[in-house]
């Protein structure tokens, strides 16, 4: 062991890994106790499982809890507290010794992994053996899943002409939940009861700063605005306190102008499921865009996706490096020798894959121009072919995918959602999963570095500090240039702007290469030999190779198999 990383939360040579189950105020109500105080039988938690995503979805936990021989008889199961549709938290983390936990556990030696709401309840049991109780919960995103809005903005008195994004976003979430009187402090439903509140202190909306055709960019923050220290999605910002808010917050990030409802656009919204409204708009914005409930704290959140870095300093989370099945005898990180490695650094399992299934290599925003009488009229498109580096020097055929949004003003805004659909979509897949042991500080949106993987030049020891050094150059800017790509987005906002043929956007990529997206002309037949026009063409980014971000968390206990492990679901930072 090393006795100069990690913390309370994580193994040790003789720490028990230990879950628990509580309301939203913090109260335990499943452990793993098997006895109360007066020797009767509780239900215990003999196995959980969560999955933690942050890809316009819902998380969700499965637990598993049992009880000892029934000479004492059944022990009654809480349905008030933990019946179909109660709110519940996960905590896991370790104990030095196998006792009870106390509310002193919760938030130091336990992490809250998950907040979420019961959808099932089953009891399984035989003739010959005893009884367990399936828990299945799904995390809040839940509520803009399972239900169907109608919204026309255009007929909201409230929004006018010109809706600022993160009203419409909220005015969607709002409505999924029964929540339609139209405030944002409102009351909720006044039969549910249940509501989503603004939160004045987490909203970045473009639009808000200008209340005019010309928004403010001056003051446009970084890409990683959540994951900057004290911010709410940092890693290093851990639960406190034991209490969750039964309404969450949304906290919106938006930086595109407002939604253009004049001149005959049409933004009606008829009987769709709220969250994949949700990711319609998050599509439109000028950088990749989550949307989740954070699995901490049980707000949702509309944000750019960017990096959390904290880890990558901070001994306490081993650096946020890791070895497969080999390690250096010296490497120098965050100013301590890392060699020999601590157990909870060396990876039980790994995979790694490069892939170009779902590639897509050449994007077309297209976009009507109504005309005075409100009919449709000319039109222009702005086209983007990218190339990515794994098909250097390689024929292949192109990929094309077409992407239409009324909502665009000006080429320079339809460059940028080009753009954005080109970081989703436009490069090859480079994938990875890891098991270590089991780590309840690890969550989606970390920046992680894995040495060992054998499709790697030298197995990633030789250029690792490189990598590391690289991916801090990279990153910062890749947060830097949202500043950039959202005063490209409101250039001429709110008028429809001439479209030049044969003009050409250019906008910078992280790893200091540039993205030149060609404008094309106004006739219909031009548009796919446009796209194919070699001066239209864009390298894809470089990325240093050992350096992943967590997409996705599953966390598997279990007290009779193999205790705990944390699977990570990583994907390139960029």
């Amino acid at each position: 062991m090393r006795p100069d990383l990690g913390d309370l939360c994580h193994f040790r040579s003789t720490y028990v890994p230990v879950a628990a189950i509580t309301d939203l105020n913090g109260n335990i109500i499943f452990s793993n106790e098997q006895k109360d105080l007066n020797g009767n039988a509780k239900w215990s938690v003999s196995g959980i499982r969560i999955m933690t995503t942050r890809f316009w979805s819902a998380a969700s936990a499965y637990a598993i809890l049992t009880t000892e021989a029934l000479s004492q008889g059944l022990p009654e199961y809480p349905t008030n507290a933990a019946g179909i549709e109660r709110e519940l938290c996960l905590w896991q983390g370790y104990l030095p010794a196998l006792r009870p936990i106390v509310p002193q556990d919760l938030g130091s030696r336990l992490i809250r992994r998950f907040v979420g709401v019961v959808d099932v309840v089953k009891a399984v049991g035989s003739a010959t053996g005893g009884y367990t109780i399936n828990i299945q919960m799904r995390d809040r995103m839940k509520w803009l899943m399972d239900t169907v809005v109608t919204y026309n903005p255009t007929t909201d008195k409230g929004v006018g002409s010109n809706p600022l994004r993160s009203n419409i976003i909220l005015e969607v979430a709002q409505r999924g939940i029964g929540q339609v009187e139209g405030e944002q402090q409102g009351s909720g439903c006044a039969v549910c009861g249940k509501k989503i509140l603004w939160d004045q202190n987490y909203l970045y909306d473009l639009g808000d700063k200008g209340k005019g055709s010309s928004p403010n960019i001056s003051s446009v923050p970084p890409a990683n605005l959540w994951y900057q220290p004290g911010g709410p999605l940092a890693a290093s910002t851990r639960t406190q306190s034991l209490k969750v808010n039964k309404n969450p917050y949304f906290r919106i990030y938006t930086t595109r102008a407002p939604i253009n409802l004049q001149q005959g656009t049409n933004f009606l919204i008829s009987q769709q499921i709220p969250v994949d409204i949700l990711k319609f708009l998050a599509m439109q914005e000028v950088y990749p865009t989550e949307v989740f409930q954070d699995s901490r704290d049980g707000n949702l959140y509309y944000a750019p996706r960017a990096n959390d870095t904290s880890g990558l300093k901070d001994p306490k989370r081993f650096y946020r490096t890791y070895y497969f099945r080999d390690y250096p005898q010296t490497y120098d990180i965050g100013g301590g020798n890392a060699a020999p490695p601590d157990p909870n650094q060396l990876l039980i399992a790994f995979s790694e894959e490069q892939s170009s299934l779902g590639l897509k290599t050449n994007f077309w925003v297209h976009k009507n121009a109504p005309t005075a009488q409100g009919a449709s009229g000319d039109e222009w498109s702005i086209h983007l072919r990218v190339k990515p580096k794994i098909l250097e020097g390689v024929d292949y055929a192109c990929k094309f995918t077409r992407i239409f949004d009324d909502t665009i003003t000006t080429a320079e805004e339809a460059a940028v959602v080009a753009l954005n659909a080109a970081r989703i979509m436009g490069k090859e897949v480079r994938a990875a999963t890891a098991v270590m042991l089991g780590d309840p500080s690890i969550t989606p949106g970390e920046v992680i570095q894995i040495l060992g993987s054998p499709i790697q030049p030298g197995r990633g020891f030789t250029n690792a500090l490189q990598d590391r050094q690289q991916f801090e150059q990279f990153d910062k800017a890749y947060n830097d240039n949202l500043k950039v790509y959202a005063e490209q987005a409101i250039k001429n906002a709110g008028a429809s702007a001439p479209a030049i043929q044969g003009a050409e956007v250019t906008l910078p990529i992280h790893d200091g290469s540039s993205a030149r997206i060609k404008i094309d002309g106004k006739s219909q037949e031009n548009q796919d030999r446009l796209i194919c026009e070699a001066s239209s063409q864009t390298n894809a980014a470089s990325e240093p190779p050992t350096m992943w971000r967590v997409e996705a968390v599953i966390e598997k206990f279990n007290i009779s198999g193999k205790g705990w492990t944390t699977e990570v679901a990583l994907v390139s930072p960029f």
